[in-house]
């Protein structure tokens, strides 16, 4: 059985936006993808609601304006629940934020 490909584009903007991604997957095996948006200083989330990924959401989940934000992404995903939780910098206020899936 070969692997299936999703090919989707995560449209952020800058020209180094989406340099720092983690991609892992869900409790239901579909992909989620954080990376760094450049754009609106911030990191983003894509979340495929499907196994082909012709449904999916995606957000910003921290708009600061700052293009060096969320530079530093490391996401792992929890081993009884398989859900995925991310750490992340915010240079602009020297913080590292934690964000989960619930």
């Amino acid at each position: 059985m070969s692997p299936m490909v999703v090919d989707k584009v995560i449209e952020t903007g800058g020209p180094r936006a989406g340099r720092y991604t983690q991609a892992k997957y869900t409790a239901n095996s579909f992909p989620v993808t954080v990376f760094n948006d450049e754009q609106h200083g911030g990191v983003g989330l894509f979340l495929c609601e499907d196994s082909a990924c012709t449904t999916y959401t995606t957000n910003i989940l921290d708009a600061s304006n700052d293009s060096d934000n969320a530079r530093f992404i490391s996401m792992q995903v929890h081993p009884d629940t398989l859900l995925p939780a991310m750490t992340y910098t915010m240079n602009s206020t020297n913080e590292a934020k934690f964000v989960t899936c619930d």
